[in-house]
């Protein structure tokens, strides 16, 4: 049974990924929608984890995740690579296929052709940790726990000289958030809709106002990069953000174009850079002009659009003939 405030929530959030993404946007919008994206996916992904998850064995929930994440961390990683090494070998420009596996295996954000895949093996480690922590404390316990490891981790990241693979560091900050959509689920009423009220509409106003003040005091951060400038800052303009999503999806009726944007975030969050290659390759062979001719706002919807577009067609065929690619099976 679908769940129409978090259709809305999943589509709202993906596309301020492809937007925050392309490179036609005021800095500080870019600020705005850093501030809050990548924690409400993490959210969103902690509110879907069913409680009867946990009558699971360990190993049987990390062959779940695993299938729901890693192989189409694989999968995708796979078709960044090759699509590299096309890009490379047509420009003429050298490409270390070494650096490239490495970086994939290791499966953080430093290594990655595609910098996007590092969502896949930060949720994978998160979900991870979640589930063990769940077997012994509350949500709320978690939630607290996380948040105050989650700090330390922000400040004191750059003092250790390596980064642990598949995100494991990130995976603290990102268990906070992670934690906090379990939380919610377990208090909240899954079906309740609520009405955009003048009050209400007044209050995201003012809600959007302060958030675009705070993000831009804060500076650009980016949770890939463990880019979180001041870590209080950074936590708490995120759950400005995330409650300002949750407020706008749940007072606005789910329509066809929100329902299909949430079905296919797992498509469309890995292939949109691809896509944007594409885009700017065409522009610049077919129609001579510079690289940086998309920087401006009428490129960023057309960007944007065109990625959508280019989506349509390929989720159909992913989810009717290679569900597994997307870790989904056929009956889902």
């Amino acid at each position: 049974m679908r769940i129409n405030f978090i259709d809305n929530s999943k589509a709202i959030a993906i596309l301020l990924v492809i937007v925050g993404h392309t490179d036609g946007i005021p800095q500080i919008l870019k600020c705005f929608i850093f501030s809050f994206h990548m924690p409400a996916f993490f959210f969103i992904s902690g509110y879907l984890l069913k409680i009867n998850k946990f009558e699971m064995k360990f190993l049987s929930f990390t062959k779940e995740q695993f299938r729901k994440l890693i192989v189409p961390y694989f999968f995708f990683g796979m078709i960044s690579i090759l699509y590299s090494i096309t890009k490379h070998t047509l420009t003429g420009l050298e490409f270390n296929i070494y650096s490239a596996l490495n970086g994939f295996t290791y499966g953080n954000s430093e290594g990655l052709v595609n910098i996007t895949l590092w969502f896949f093996t930060c949720l994978f480690s998160t979900s991870i940790i979640f589930f063990l922590l769940f077997k012994k404390f509350t949500s709320i316990t978690i939630v607290c726990f996380s948040f105050v490891l989650g700090l330390g981790v922000c400040f004191f990241h750059s003092l250790i000289p390596f980064r642990p693979p598949w995100n494991m560091d990130l995976s603290i900050v990102s268990l906070f958030f992670y934690s906090l959509g379990h939380l919610v689920a377990q208090a909240s009423d899954r079906n309740s809709q609520l009405t955009m009220t003048p009050y209400r509409m007044v209050l995201l106003l003012i809600g959007t106002a302060a958030l675009l003040y705070l993000a831009n005091k804060n500076g650009r951060v980016d949770m890939a990069f463990m880019v979180f400038r001041d870590p209080l800052l950074f936590f708490l303009n995120a759950c400005i953000g995330v409650a300002l999503l949750l407020v706008l999806s749940f007072s606005i009726p789910v329509t066809l174009g929100a329902l299909f944007l949430s079905k296919n975030t797992i498509i469309l969050f890995p292939l949109h850079p691809i896509f944007f290659s594409i885009f700017t390759g065409i522009g610049m062979i077919v129609f001579t002009v510079p690289h940086d001719f998309q920087i401006s706002y009428y490129w960023s919807v057309i960007y944007t659009c065109g990625a959508i577009a280019f989506c349509y067609p390929i989720s159909i065929i992913f989810t009717k003939f290679f569900p597994f690619v997307i870790g989904k099976r056929k009956e889902e």
